[in-house]
């Protein structure tokens, strides 16, 4: 067989561009330990995707479902923006740190059942990661269910 000589950096630079793919090859974009909760949170979102739009009340709707690793990111909008929400807070003597720990506490019970696949994907390390912006895409509110309890 016939082969060429190359210098001795054209091998260096070859063993240059391999090893980072090699590399990200066997890095797993999900830890050892978690998997299974990836590959649930990848068939939780996608079933969930499937159903959305869906509007859970007439100032809420739910738009996409993603898998993340071994969390389920939940995107949603609501049907005000920061001016009206703040005002009808003070209105109610409700702060904005109140309405959103009730609202996430509001979405634990449908996540929780014992026999749903969401209470068993908490039991293997996945998260449900809720994502709400202002009728403008300003950021509202962010807040994770890790576990049932």
């Amino acid at each position: 067989m016939n082969q060429k000589n190359n210098p001795p950096w054209y091998r260096l630079a070859l063993i240059g561009l391999f090893v980072p793919i090699l590399g990200m090859a066997q890095e797993s974009p999900c830890a050892s330990a978690l998997q299974e909760a990836c590959r649930t949170a990848q068939k939780l979102a996608a079933a969930i995707q499937q159903q959305l739009p869906m509007k859970p009340s007439p100032q809420v709707s739910i738009e996409t479902a993603v898998a993340e690793k071994h969390v389920v990111v939940v995107s949603g909008r609501f049907a005000f923006d920061a001016e009206t929400a703040n005002r009808h807070f003070k209105q109610s003597g409700v702060t904005l740190e109140q309405f959103q720990d009730r609202y996430s506490q509001s979405v634990k019970p449908s996540l929780c059942q014992p026999s749903s696949e969401t209470y068993r994907f908490f039991r293997i390390g996945g998260v449900v990661e809720y994502r709400y912006a202002y009728s403008n895409n300003d950021p509202f509110m962010k807040f994770g269910v890790v576990r049932c309890d």
